[in-house]
């Protein structure tokens, strides 16, 4: 299984301090707030896909509910997807991948408050990590909840070299 990163582990502090000074429960959308605020990487992307600050910021005033152990299982699924993609260490977009995967996480609330495709992120984020879309082509991926916003402005997903197979979605009842 792939090691935390220290990138991940500042990131959950930075995480831990912004629940603390909101008075809030810590929460995956704290660490969504921190990816978005300080990592490189998972912060170009969701600028790219048009997430601010402002607008996450007005989604951590509604959005709280998630299971207490959501952000340790986020963590604990970025360790076995780093391991998938042969990284030996997890990097925050391994868990902003987990996080996109939990429809059960605030951070995933709040890609619905803030009208930013959960799956999209998904899609830009095996994109980078897979161009060749090898690593997680047989892994299941979940429909969004229907009534979920997708913002129409945004451009098609980025396509690295032959087309990217689709992954099969299973039908949640």
């Amino acid at each position: 299984m792939a090691n935390i990163g220290a990138s991940v582990r500042g990131l959950l502090e930075l995480a831990r301090r912004a629940a603390q000074a909101r008075r809030q429960r810590l929460t995956s959308a704290h660490a969504l707030l921190a990816m978005l605020q300080t990592d490189l990487e998972t912060g170009a992307l969701l600028g790219a896909l048009e997430m601010d600050e402002r607008t996450l910021l007005s989604a951590l005033k509604v959005v709280d509910q998630e299971p207490a152990t959501a952000l340790d299982v986020a963590v604990e699924r970025s360790q076995k997807l780093a391991h998938r993609f042969g990284e030996l260490t997890v990097r925050p977009v391994h868990l902003l991948l987990a996080l996109t995967r939990d429809q059960r996480t605030a951070a995933y609330a709040c890609f619905e408050h803030t009208g930013v495709s959960a799956m999209r992120v998904q899609d830009e984020i095996v994109a980078r990590l897979d161009p060749e879309g090898r690593t997680l082509a047989a892994q299941p991926r979940w429909p969004e909840p229907s009534g979920s916003r997708r913002p129409s402005s945004l451009p098609p997903p980025r396509v690295a070299g032959p087309a990217t197979p689709s992954i099969a979605r299973p039908e949640v009842r």
